[in-house]
């Protein structure tokens, strides 16, 4: 491959931003990646934040599940216990048993999801 902008030397790098091949004179290193000197460094230098932002972010996802499914089990658990405690037959007996069970199943599954997204 051959450099964009020198068709007669050989291309070292590819431009992060425009993908275009770059000779050791038309080259430069933002943050690691390679860039067209004078040209494309800012939004290199943007792609990187941003991929280190998500990366940031993926690393963290999973910790953030830990309060809202202990939450979801505990509040299933008192309200199917309240369908069990006060349980006189009616519909609102069923009722708050089934929703009670739906909320634990929800935190159960939740937590699958969590455990299959950590990136650990």
């Amino acid at each position: 491959m051959k450099c964009f902008n020198h068709p007669q030397n050989d291309a070292v790098g590819v431009c992060k931003h425009c993908q275009k091949g770059t000779c050791q004179q038309c080259l430069v290193l933002v943050d690691g990646s390679l860039s067209c000197k004078g040209k494309c460094e800012k939004e290199v230098a943007i792609y990187n934040f941003l991929m280190e932002r998500s990366n940031k972010v993926y690393r963290n996802m999973g910790k953030q599940w830990g309060p809202s499914i202990v939450l979801t089990c505990i509040s299933g658990l008192l309200i199917a216990g309240f369908g069990i405690y006060f349980w006189d037959g009616s519909s609102k007996s069923w009722f708050l048993i089934g929703f009670g069970f739906l909320l634990v199943v929800t935190g159960v599954m939740s937590a699958v999801q969590q455990k299959r997204m950590s990136p650990e």
